[in-house]
């Protein structure tokens, strides 16, 4: 791309507002729209809709992605996010975007390609508005009376959003030669990005495996990182699946590589892993933000605008795992583990899915919940929709009453005050559940 063609920028105020950028990249450039956004001024744009109205600031948006000036490129990509992705959701426009933006990716002069990439999985992964915010009855009782209002129909409304989603994942998907190019580019940032939305991607495994497994040997630990967690996402969870992670946990040095492995392979094999295997897992959660070997950055690509692929939370990856065993064998594996964490994160949320195991899901609807500080203290509180009646002692099972018991005495996890137990129809705070145990034994 020539340096020139954004230089008239230089002298912009630096107070950059949504208007400003759109007017300064509004007007046709054909050495951009005709070489790296070819058939982008063919699309009707005014007739299509984003999450905030007709889509006319998609063109100046994508010009403005090969900016010569990093902050107009950011602020582009923050838009895009906020239009045609918002929230989660997708909308008309998203799929005329989606081949212009992997176009993109093609050029070696595009700048920031892991953005684009990232942008481009979360359209692959995106949901109907309608579908994500009204789930009840109620809400979707709601939702009629606003749409009649406006003499719109709630299930042609709701049938046209998912054609959206199919359509925007199907244009995703045309992109997978691209994305299998972009495993060798010459930046190692966009390498494991490709890695990443690959593994969003199962329709086109077939292609995308025989790749990565291919890429391994010749990756160092980071990307070797990325593919086995798109390797781990791609495979079918079954006991056959399981020959390169176990290649992976006996041969690699790397501690959290063979976490990663270890991970896979308890997924798949379930009860029947070996010892090793489980406590290789145990005694990773126990080093969880306190060990730098587990701060991996085959999940901490660093980014302005999007996150890191996979996220950056391993103590969820690690419940995860533990999760999938059935209730007795999962329990032992969370009781392990918890008696050596030592980060109260980590403890709530082997807590949260340890009760959730042992107590098979039967827990209170919630709409959420908020995190903040008070007095000093983390505070975790789920705002309940419906609660379940108080459970009695006497229904306990032994994988519960023993699940209940670590409990009480993980004195870390009673350092953040929070009602999670509540969602089971359990004494809330450590003493009451510690009396509650207690009276209902002695009695």
């Amino acid at each position: 791309m020539d340096n020139h063609l954004f230089d008239d920028l230089d002298d912009e105020p630096a107070a950059l507002t949504v208007s400003r950028l759109i007017a300064m990249y509004q007007s046709p450039q054909p050495d951009i729209d005709e070489v790296f956004l070819a058939g982008m001024t063919d699309i009707h744009w005014a007739d299509l809709m984003h999450a905030h109205g007709a889509a006319t600031d998609v063109p100046p948006l994508l010009r403005a992605l090969l900016s010569h000036d990093p902050d107009h490129r950011d602020f582009a990509l923050k838009l895009l996010f906020e239009t045609i992705w918002h929230q989660g959701t997708v909308y008309q426009a998203s799929a005329y975007a989606v081949p212009l933006l992997t176009r993109l990716l093609v050029h070696p002069e595009t700048p920031n390609k892991p953005g684009i990439i990232y942008l481009l999985a979360s359209l692959a992964d995106g949901h109907s508005y309608l579908a994500v915010h009204e789930r009840t009855e109620a809400d979707i009782a709601d939702a009629r009376e606003r749409l009649a209002r406006h003499g719109l129909d709630f299930e042609t409304e709701l049938h046209k959003e998912l054609g959206w989603v199919q359509q925007s994942r199907a244009a995703v998907l045309a992109g997978v030669p691209t994305f299998l190019q972009l495993l060798d580019d010459d930046d190692r940032e966009v390498q494991a990005f490709a890695r990443y939305i690959l593994s969003l991607l199962p329709e086109a495994a077939s292609a995308s495996i025989p790749r990565l497994v291919d890429r391994m040997p010749n990756d160092d630990d980071t990307l070797r990182g990325h593919t086995l967690l798109a390797l781990d996402a791609l495979l079918p969870i079954a006991p056959s699946a399981v020959d390169v992670f176990e290649h992976a946990y006996d041969h690699e040095r790397n501690p959290t590589l063979r976490t990663l492995a270890a991970l896979a392979l308890l997924k798949r094999q379930g009860t029947s892993a070996p010892a090793a295997i489980v406590e290789t897992l145990i005694q990773a959660s126990q080093v969880l933000d306190t060990n730098p070997d587990y701060r991996y950055d085959a999940w901490m690509v660093d980014a302005r605008f999007y996150p890191a692929p996979w996220g950056l939370d391993r103590a969820e990856d690690i419940a995860g795992a533990f999760a999938a065993c059935d209730s007795a064998t999962g329990a032992q594996h969370f009781l392990a583990a918890l008696a050596g964490v030592r980060n109260n994160d980590v403890a709530h949320i082997f807590v949260a899915r340890l009760l959730d195991l042992v107590f098979h899901g039967q827990r209170a609807e919630v709409r959420g919940a908020t995190y903040s500080m008070r007095d000093g203290r983390d505070v975790i509180e789920y705002r309940i929709r419906q609660p379940i009646p108080p459970r009695q002692r006497t229904t306990l099972d032994p994988n519960q009453e023993a699940a209940l018991t670590a409990i009480v005495q993980h004195t870390l996890f009673w350092t953040t005050d929070t009602n999670l137990l509540e969602l089971y129809g359990l004494p809330s705070t450590r003493g009451s559940l510690q009396e509650w145990l207690f009276q209902s034994r002695s009695g």
